[in-house]
């Protein structure tokens, strides 16, 4: 009996069906990749979310971006808001193996000196604050901010404290005043200073994704995320305290070291001062001019006035009282 095979003909036929339909399922899995790390993502930022509650609930005020002796003697000059609230996260002994190794002055005086089993708890890749999107590498930061003179030693986080829309420079007296996030410089808030709502204002987001210029102008700018541990400067609203906290004055996923972003197509996460989490579109409306203020006292006020002329949606939603509730976006 003739046995009779596959052709040529029929092979390649069989081969191109096969390449179409790995070509149509491709980006379906990838798709639902993504989507499983955004959900992810999603949870870390709720659960961080959730730790700041628990401080609050326990203190009567959340965290400030980083502590300040002048501020508050009765903390380590330097600490990073995510230290004040690794107890509330299931991260008890990290805090205690931290807190041990922190001089009386703080981080400002230690942070370059940190060695040991602190140094090597400060440098552990954490989870919990790390977004499974983000290509960045654990402690691929570190370079990026020693070069704006600080000296760190800890893994990346991607999720930050919202501190508003400007850029401020000035006294730490001023700076508190001025500050319009829920993330203050140097000096905690309540909720209930937030009046124009807990579910219309940014407590926590994203920031980081990929390890790349984006902004024409600022080489040295990479959506890069930021560092858990702490600043060695909390006085100054500069550079630095871009390791724990952002503000929106660019557009989202723009690229500017200062700024939100992530590696999610199309937008990032963040957490609203209620606790839920909102995943916002990178086309929201954006139109702060990206300004730097000084602000000292004489001029306080008329600073808070121009930006409450010029911020779009994107700013309003890291505002926390300035009367203009966002309802939609």
């Amino acid at each position: 009996m003739k046995r009779r095979g596959f052709t040529l003909v029929e092979l390649l036929v069989v081969i191109a069906i096969i390449a179409t339909l790995i070509g149509l399922l491709l980006p379906a899995v990838q798709s639902a990749r993504e989507s499983a790390r955004r959900m992810a993502c999603s949870n870390n930022i709720k659960q961080l979310a959730l730790a700041m509650h628990g401080h609050h609930d326990a203190r009567k005020v959340l965290p400030p971006a980083a502590s300040e002796r002048s501020i508050d003697p009765k903390q380590m000059e330097g600490w990073s808001w995510i230290m004040r609230v690794l107890p509330y996260m299931e991260q008890r002994a990290l805090y205690e193996t931290m807190a041990a190794g922190s001089a009386a002055t703080g981080w400002s005086a230690t942070m370059s000196q940190i060695s040991g089993a602190v140094a090597a708890a400060a440098r552990q890749p954490m989870p919990a604050l790390t977004c499974p999107s983000c290509r960045v590498g654990p402690l691929e930061p570190v370079d990026l901010y020693n070069a704006y003179g600080g000296s760190y030693k800890a893994s990346k986080t991607n999720y930050v404290g919202n501190a508003g829309s400007m850029s401020l420079g000035g006294n730490v007296g001023t700076l508190v005043k001025a500050s319009q996030g829920t993330v203050r410089h140097c000096d905690g808030i309540r909720f209930k200073d937030v009046t124009d709502g807990l579910s219309k204002t940014f407590l926590v987001g994203e920031a980081g994704g990929v390890a790349d210029p984006v902004l024409p102008g600022f080489p040295e700018d990479r959506r890069q995320p930021g560092l858990w541990l702490g600043v060695t400067s909390p006085r100054q609203d500069n550079p630095l305290n871009r390791t724990v906290t952002r503000i929106t004055r660019y557009k989202l996923n723009a690229g500017a070291y200062d700024g939100f972003g992530s590696s999610h197509p199309g937008g990032a996460n963040f957490a609203m001062c209620d606790g839920s989490v909102s995943f916002v579109n990178d086309a929201i409306e954006s139109t702060s001019e990206g300004t730097y203020f000084t602000v000292e006292e004489s001029n306080l006020q008329q600073v808070l006035d121009t930006v409450a002329r010029t911020v779009g949606v994107y700013q309003r939603l890291s505002i926390r009282a300035d009367g203009n509730a966002i309802s939609g976006y």
